[in-house]
C-alpha cells in the first residue's frame, strides 16, 4: 500500500491519510511501515466493519519501523480496508513530495496476507 500523493510544505508539520480497500476477504499476518527522516509517527486504521477505526499499527521510528507479526491474523472482507496516517516535520525550507531519495519522503505499508 503506497501513498504517492505526497506534497509537504516547508517549515511545517503535515498529516497525510490514505484508505486502501480489499476486493477480496483478506487474513494479513504481518505488517510495517517505510518511509523517510521527516515521518514522525506512521498509524494504521481498520477501516469498514465492525472494528472500524482500530488502531492496527504504529511506528515512531522511521530508520526502524517495528514488524507487526499478528497471530490470529488481521481478517478484511471485501469492502473493508487499512486507513494509512502518517505525520511528517519538514524544518526545511522547501517543499518535498514523493520521491526515493533519503531528502524525498515515502508513506508505504508493507505486509504479508493470504486470500481467504
Amino acid at each position: 500500500m503506497n501513498n504517492v500523493d505526497i506534497n509537504l510544505p516547508p517549515n511545517a508539520t503535515t498529516t497525510l491519510n490514505k484508505t486502501f480497500v480489499v476486493d477480496n476477504k483478506v487474513q494479513i499476518f504481518q505488517l510495517f511501515s517505510h518511509a523517510h527522516e521527516h515521518m514522525t509517527e506512521f498509524r494504521v486504521f481498520i477501516d469498514g466493519g465492525p472494528r472500524d477505526g482500530e488502531l492496527v499499527y504504529i511506528a515512531y521510528d522511521w530508520e526502524h519501523p517495528p514488524i507487526l507479526e499478528l497471530n490470529p491474523t488481521l481478517t478484511l472482507e471485501a469492502g473493508q480496508g487499512l486507513r494509512l496516517q502518517a505525520t511528517y516535520n519538514n524544518d526545511t525550507n522547501s517543499t518535498i513530495n514523493f520521491g526515493f531519495l533519503s531528502s524525498d519522503e515515502m508513506m508505504i505499508l508493507f505486509g504479508a496476507y493470504y486470500v481467504d
